[in-house]
């Protein structure tokens, strides 16, 4: 999981489930409600590289 330096998973009223680097979050969840938060919510990670247009404008460049 490349998302962050960190990742903060929260539960209602703000509580924090955990905090931490997303490989340690995904090879050892601190509770149930982390498993079950990361079992529901199946997010597609992909290498992506951001390239800067001739006009400024942003290209990516998925699966790298």
């Amino acid at each position: 999981m490349l998302v962050g330096d960190r990742i903060c998973i929260m539960k209602m009223q703000a509580q924090i489930a955990q905090y931490d680097v997303p490989e340690q979050i995904l090879s050892h969840p601190s509770s149930e409600y982390v498993i079950d938060f990361l079992g529901r919510n199946r997010i597609a990670f992909l290498a992506a590289i951001r390239r800067e247009g001739a006009a400024g404008g942003n290209q990516v460049a998925a699966g790298v």
